[in-house]
């Protein structure tokens, strides 16, 4: 299981199978996907410039990323490429197939009125979540140093505000909070440059989602 499955099962409100961050989320899996294709050096920014591998990756959300920035390969990174509405739906309906190929998951259409609202999902081994959880609390409640990893979920999951869903009590909500903005202002030292560059450029496109949905 990569990163951005684990985005996506944390990200699944297990009492009415709806994901806690549906309208933008599309992006959760874009930039995760970004840094997936980072770790596995198929994706890298040298001098400035994206050098973009189109070796397949077997996971056919990856291959639709690596597809989307081919144009970008040798250039300066264009990240508003990243942010194409037409893909998001495309991307995103992947992603879903992915997991339950890999019976990560079960999915069911909903509707209003015969008009198609989105998804219920089902996690089919939620045990499976018991590790990164247990090490999200370690960090935001307990101050924890964070890996690159964690850093890296927790913010995936902080800027779209679903964090603070993990926690009931209004003290925990509040340390999460807390230790969010610690973490954001100042990332830990093991964390690359690159990745840190994708979090900043992942807020922007958070923001601009937001901005968009407004007007």
């Amino acid at each position: 299981m990569g990163f951005k499955e684990k985005l996506f099962l944390l990200s699944i409100d297990q009492e009415n199978g709806r994901l806690k961050s549906q309208n933008n989320f599309y992006l959760v899996i874009l930039y995760a996907s970004v840094w997936e294709l980072m770790r596995k050096k198929l994706i890298v920014i040298h001098e400035k410039n994206w050098q973009i591998s189109q070796k397949p990756t077997n996971d056919p959300v990856l291959d639709e990323v690596q597809s989307i920035l081919a144009k970008s390969d040798g250039k300066k990174p264009q990240w508003q490429t990243l942010n194409i509405s037409t893909k998001s739906q495309k991307l995103f309906k992947l992603q879903v197939e992915w997991m339950v190929r890999n019976k990560w998951i079960e999915a069911s259409r909903t509707s209003f009125l015969g008009i198609p609202t989105g998804y219920r999902f089902r996690i089919l081994k939620p045990e499976i979540l018991r590790k990164d959880l247990t090490a999200l609390e370690r960090v935001l409640i307990y101050g924890r140093k964070p890996s690159p990893e964690a850093w890296m979920m927790i913010q995936f999951l902080g800027i779209p505000r679903i964090l603070r869903s993990f926690f009931r009590s209004s003290e925990s909500k509040q340390r999460v909070n807390t230790r969010f903005s610690e973490l954001n202002k100042t990332p830990p030292f093991e964390v690359p440059t690159e990745f840190v560059l994708i979090i900043k450029k992942f807020k922007e496109a958070i923001e601009s989602s937001k901005t968009a949905s407004a007007d």
